[in-house]
């Protein structure tokens, strides 16, 4: 048996279909206080096994009565690696929760961040009763297509793009291409007018990040489609998801009060 795909340090697959996923550093959920929220972990779909981990601030008896916004939060993971249990997210989204004083819903499955914009044209296509999307926070979005980019082009044989290509192959529908709907945002047939409904949007990207350029295509893109607010933010000199696996860093602490001010700007 030989090893077709790997993400070396995260999943092996083999040859007989089979995969192998490596343990990450993970944290439980709690409902005794986290510097300032408790967490807890539910069933969304049981036949399906979809989870989710519930973060809730602690707040005063002042503010008890208070209805509080919802963020549902879809980890990153290229499609193929990721959970809300990882220590990272678990610390980002716990801060995130306390800071912007909010409720967090972290669905925890294999995602990539490109399932905000999805779920908010589909909520658009089947009002969800009593639930209304007033933003869409995409960080360092995960999209694509068969046409490379400026820099896809010139770096083809590097890793981040032998990378991106491998995990694109295992996550796209059998007998498709980046050019499906879900990797390539341009190929989905959506009105004008489901356009300007669309809800507000920011988009952030990291500057050393080599997903950039597609963070920045899309703003220019959903800009141009007529969506009534688009806003790209750059974390200058960081990483991909530095805020995973920096949560307590400064840029991570910039970035929870930018989302902050976003999700309570409603």
């Amino acid at each position: 048996m030989s090893i077709i795909e790997e993400a070396p340090g995260y999943l092996q697959v083999l040859s007989d279909g089979s995969v192998l996923r490596f343990q990450q550093q993970v944290i439980a959920a709690s409902t005794e206080s986290e510097s300032g929220c408790i967490s807890k972990d539910v069933t969304v779909e049981a036949p399906k096994n979809v989870t989710a981990r519930i973060f809730l601030p602690v707040v005063s008896a002042m503010l008890s009565n208070r209805l509080l916004p919802v963020l549902v939060y879809f980890h990153g993971g290229g499609f193929c690696i990721g959970s809300t249990a990882w220590l990272g997210y678990h610390q980002f989204l716990g801060d995130l929760c306390v800071k912007s004083r909010c409720i967090v819903l972290s669905v925890d499955y294999s995602a990539g961040a490109n399932i905000s914009h999805h779920v908010a044209l589909k909520a658009l296509r089947s009002p969800i009763s009593l639930v209304t999307i007033r933003g869409v926070l995409l960080i360092h979005p995960y999209f694509g297509s068969e046409r490379r980019t400026q820099k896809e082009s010139a770096n083809e044989t590097s890793m981040e793009v032998l990378m991106n290509d491998m995990f694109w192959r295992l996550s796209i529908p059998e007998g498709l291409n980046r050019d499906y709907y879900g990797c390539n945002y341009e190929t989905m047939i959506v009105s004008d007018e489901e356009w300007e409904r669309f809800p507000e949007v920011v988009v952030h990207v990291a500057g050393l990040d080599f997903l950039k350029e597609r963070g920045v295509l899309y703003s220019e893109f959903m800009k141009k489609r007529g969506v009534k607010w688009v806003n790209l933010i750059e974390a200058a000199g960081e990483q991909h998801v530095y805020h995973v696996f920096y949560p307590e860093s400064a840029a991570t602490r910039l970035l929870q009060q930018q989302m902050s001010d976003f999700i309570n700007k409603f």
